[in-house]
């Protein structure tokens, strides 16, 4: 599983108020990530967003540090646990890894 994909999954399991509480965050961050750069994104492509902007790793421990500030300690956990099983492979074109996203 590529790294996207596991934050995708956990970004999947907020509820739409808590993903924009989430993009809020990633604007405060000190390598922040625009918030008019992620207005408007779903979680498959906020996902992608973040690989492209951090390195893999960074995205990841980016997306488990906002999980912890929102108070999901349940996701930043299992978010950890999944991330040390998995290999990155750098990023991929948007378009290349979800049919979904690429089709919108």
């Amino acid at each position: 599983m590529e790294v996207r994909d596991l934050i995708y999954n956990k970004l999947a399991n907020l509820k739409t108020r808590d993903l924009d509480h989430f993009k809020m965050h990633l604007s405060d961050d000190p390598h922040k990530l625009p918030r008019g750069t992620t207005e408007g994104l779903d979680c498959f492509k906020l996902a992608d967003k973040m690989v492209h902007h951090y390195t893999p790793s960074k995205a990841l421990e980016v997306a488990i540090d906002v999980l912890k500030k929102m108070n999901q300690m349940q996701l930043a956990d299992e978010l950890r646990n999944e991330s040390q099983t998995v290999k990155s492979r750098g990023p991929e074109k948007t378009d290349s890894w979800c049919k979904v996203c690429a089709d919108s």
